[in-house]
């Protein structure tokens, strides 16, 4: 009777690490790790994002919808960055990923002449 309780757990072990995210998962990474040639930049960043929408509907008919672009290129051109330095992407996913959404943030220089980012408030005066 032992024996096969134990073999069991032995069998479901490895698909303890498949179970994790099921409910809700949201997680931040680079879009790249290849950093070499990567300027250091000490002043503003501006950033841009733009996120890519997906809903899935797996019963009775499976349905899946997305919509939006996470083009880095579109980004940077709508939000006037004129170089870019580095993008992260976003994942959130609910309900056994019927519905996700994947945000890339785009960071870099803005073009001359478009708005910056606001700079840091001044220190308040007594």
């Amino acid at each position: 009777m032992r024996l096969p309780r134990i073999a069991l757990l032995a069998a479901l072990a490895p698909l303890g690490g498949c179970m994790t995210g099921l409910i809700y998962t949201h997680t931040v990474e680079p879009l790249t790790t290849d950093f070499n040639g990567t300027p250091v930049f000490t002043g503003k960043l501006n950033e841009g994002e733009s996120d890519v929408k997906d809903l899935r509907i797996p019963w009775p008919v499976s349905v899946n919808i997305r919509w939006h672009t996470n083009a880095i290129g579109d980004i940077a051109k709508r939000e006037g960055i004129e170089e870019i330095y580095y993008a992260d992407i976003e994942h959130l996913s609910v309900l056994f990923a019927i519905w996700r959404q994947d945000t890339v943030h785009v960071y870099g220089k803005a073009a001359p002449g478009t708005a910056q980012l606001p700079a840091d408030p001044p220190p308040p005066q007594n």
